[in-house]
């Protein structure tokens, strides 16, 4: 948890540059370069998962919408972890830095399993897995977020970003018989990113952390409170 807090601090200096620099543009501070839009591709991962994911996002002046999706193959886990966010942000008007208020919903689910063990009958491997039931959990998360894009010459520019976040969140676990386990609580994220945009092509890197502040058994929480990396090509319009 410290090491990756460290890693989600590191912005701040090319950050604090902001401070100093003048008029922000529509959407810089949830790490959007300029533009109408953008549509992304990538990589994700988070302790004992990978996967792939896919970003949409539009801008207006003063606010902008993004979505996102990602499933992850996990480590000794049948069913994959997928994930759907949405996340609407408004530029602060009478701010001098730029400051985003963010408002979102993300849902996760999946099929909770362990992986059982492996046989081989004629040379075929045949995989096997206890299955728990299934897991779903609905996040809602309210935050500020602060960016700057900088451009560096010939159609070149470099969006970073940091986003604190406070989320509310129902997690469910429904077990196979019948019965079922369900947990609200509170918790807190940080979310930081740099995007580097030439012309149309953009690259985006993201790591994003949370934690929760209440006590979950093992099993619900298995698969939270982890960080997130995603690494994104794409296209801007």
């Amino acid at each position: 948890m410290r090491h990756s807090l460290r890693l989600i601090s590191t912005p701040f200096s090319v950050l604090a540059l902001a401070c100093a620099a003048g008029a922000a543009q529509a959407q810089e501070c949830v790490g959007l370069p300029g533009g109408r839009g953008m549509l992304s591709l990538g990589l994700e991962g988070m302790d004992g998962a990978t996967g792939r994911g896919v970003s949409f996002a539009y801008q207006a002046p003063g606010a902008s919408v993004q979505l996102h999706h990602r499933a992850l193959d996990a480590f000794a886990q049948e069913d994959e972890i997928s994930t759907s966010q949405a996340v609407a942000a408004v530029r602060l008007p009478r701010s001098r830095l730029p400051l985003c208020i963010t408002v979102g919903a993300e849902w996760t689910d999946y099929e909770y399993s362990d992986h059982a063990g492996s046989s081989y009958t004629d040379g075929v491997r045949t995989e096997s897995y206890h299955v728990f039931g299934g897991y779903q959990r609905l996040r809602v998360p309210v935050g500020v977020s602060l960016g700057r894009e900088f451009h560096v010459g010939r159609g070149a520019s470099l969006v970073p970003y940091l986003q604190s976040t406070v989320f509310w969140e129902r997690e469910r676990l429904a077990f196979r018989g019948g019965s079922a386990e369900e947990r609200p609580g509170w918790g807190v994220g940080l979310n930081t990113g740099l995007a580097v945009a030439k012309d149309w092509f953009v690259v985006r890197a993201n790591l994003a952390q949370t934690k929760t502040s209440f006590d979950r058994s093992p099993i619900l929480n298995r698969r939270n409170d982890v960080p997130v990396l995603s690494v994104h090509f794409g296209v801007r319009f």
